[in-house]
């Protein structure tokens, strides 16, 4: 009995053991093993900005590639400027594997820096080279000896920074004036002549870069194209170096570089991260600006002023009336241009001014009216304005003359004189006299540097105005149509009625026209009614 127990257990044992294999074996039919299908190697980076930090523009980057049925022959690696997101900010996986395939790994393809490598866990220095700080995105995608690729490469996505920008300096000089300067905001730089020899315009500059290197240099004169130049070598204080000359020949204006009149010189500075400096500007001129002085203005009227007033006479009332010399304002002027031709010294030959105020009057042609005289061998010129009664402004005026060489260039700084058209009246004194009950008699005196000329004597005074008040209490208009026979003034005074007893303030006002805001004179008196 004993023999036949251990003979079904070993029988059982005979029958388990394949059934374990069987079992097994079931197990094994979900996941085959396929020798003939070839398993995508997998990426990941070992040295890398970690996403969302902010690195320098230079950063380094190392990765690993491994392959369970193979080797990791090589990588496909694309760094993308600019991008914000990885993958561009899409979700789908279908899309993002053309975003991988198609776009991030064409060589064809100008937005990415795409280059394979075979080199495998070594240390790159990667430079952002996006200018000015931006997002960049970094992908590594490992291939193995099938020609299989990671379809989930090794990503990351961070802020390069660069710092600082390039800095630059530029210094202008010419074969007439070789002391290097920086040149000037808006102005005169060369002549137009230089004894008969073509006059060279050098413009040189400097630059460095706090954080990195300048690669080039990028310039542009006037609307011309911009053009590109390689930085060069540094001096050992990191200084980068550079100039260029520009020529103009009077006698082959066609074969020169440059013209007559204005120009602009634009540079800037590219550092190895492709960071652009700002702007930096040279402006110069070809044939100085004429020089333009005012030597004397004045109105007509019985005493001529040879000097620049502040203040001019009151101008016509507009009445049509025939007033003498009334209204009319001469000016003299003289320019003077430093551009020499061989053996001949050349002035302005022509003037164009406007008086400029809240009306503006302007000479509608150049002026070239010699008078005969001369300043420092200069001519002299003149000119008259009419002074309508649309002049009597409470705005200062401005009186501008601008001289302009044979060669059409404009002074652009024109001679500026300010003047005002009247002088306000003033008041010189009040004096008071009770002449009844709560009547008042006020009087004063009061003049108008203006009265003098081109006006009467009969009609002294017709300049002011008046206006007076009691207390804080309302203005009243002082008619000042009655004249005074006796003085042959017009009267300046005022009895006032219905003033209660006690202490009072009497504030007069004179002044023209109805600037009496502005272009007045003010006097105020206590008094006590009894």
């Amino acid at each position: 009995m004993g023999k036949s127990i251990a003979r079904r257990r070993r029988g059982l044992a005979g029958w388990l053991v394949p059934l374990g294999f069987l079992i097994l074996a079931g197990c094994f039919q979900d996941e085959p093993v396929r020798p003939d299908i070839n398993r995508p190697p997998e990426t990941s980076l070992a040295v890398a900005p970690l996403p969302g930090s902010e690195v320098f523009h230079k950063y380094q980057v190392s990765w690993v590639g491994y392959d369970v049925d193979g080797v990791v022959v090589r990588y496909r690696i694309a760094a993308i400027p600019g991008e914000e997101e990885l993958y561009g900010g899409i979700t789908d996986p279908e899309d993002r594997q053309t975003f991988l395939f198609d776009i991030l790994f064409d060589p064809d393809n100008p937005g990415s820096t795409w280059f394979e490598t075979t080199t495998t866990e070594s240390v790159f220095v990667f430079e952002a080279n996006s200018p000015n700080s931006k997002k960049h995105s970094l992908y590594i995608s490992a291939v193995d000896n099938e020609g299989k690729l990671d379809q989930t490469p090794a990503a990351t996505n961070f802020m390069a920074i660069d710092y600082s920008l390039p800095q630059v300096e530029i210094l202008v000089s010419s074969n007439v004036d070789p002391e290097w300067a920086p040149p000037p905001v808006k102005g005169d730089t060369l002549p137009a002549y230089n004894g008969g020899e073509p006059v060279e315009i050098r413009i040189k500059w400097e630059g460095y870069d706090p954080d990195g290197a300048i690669s080039r240099w990028v310039y542009r004169l006037d609307s011309s194209a911009e053009r590109t130049k390689a930085a060069g070598e540094p001096d050992s204080a990191g200084v980068y170096r550079d100039s260029l000359t520009f020529i103009y020949d009077s006698e082959d204006p066609l074969g020169s570089d440059v013209w007559i009149g204005y120009h602009e010189f634009k540079l800037m500075a590219i550092d190895d991260a492709g960071a652009r400096s700002d702007d930096y500007i040279a402006r110069f001129i070809v044939n100085y600006d004429p020089d333009t002085y005012v030597d004397s203005i004045w109105a007509f009227r019985n005493s001529r002023q040879d000097s620049v007033p502040e203040v001019l006479i009151y101008p016509s009332d507009g009445s049509g009336k025939r007033i003498w010399h009334f209204g009319l304002i001469r000016f003299k002027f003289h320019g003077v241009d430093r551009d020499k031709r061989p053996e001949t010294e050349v002035s302005p030959e022509f003037f164009t001014w406007r008086v400029k105020g809240t009306l503006v009057a302007s000479s509608p042609t150049w002026v070239s009216k010699p008078t005969g005289e001369f300043i420092d061998g200069q001519p002299v010129y003149a000119d008259t304005v009419r002074v309508g009664f649309e002049f009597d402004t409470d705005a200062p005026l401005e009186l501008l003359v601008r001289a302009r060489d044979e060669l059409g260039t404009i002074d652009g700084t024109p001679a500026s004189v300010s003047m005002l058209v009247d002088y306000p009246p003033e008041i010189e004194n009040i004096t008071y006299e009770q002449t009844g009950p709560g009547k008042v008699l006020f009087e004063w005196d009061a003049s108008d540097a203006d009265e003098d000329y081109g006006w009467p004597p009969a009609s002294r005074g017709a300049l002011m105005r008046f206006r007076y008040r009691i207390d804080n209490g309302p203005w009243y208009l002082f008619d000042t149509a009655e004249l005074d026979m006796e003085t042959n003034h017009y009267v300046q005074y005022v009895e006032v009625d219905g003033l209660e007893p006690g202490a009072h303030t009497f504030t007069l006002q004179a002044f023209n026209q109805e600037y009496f805001t502005t272009r007045l004179d003010e006097m105020a008196i206590d008094f006590v009614v009894e």
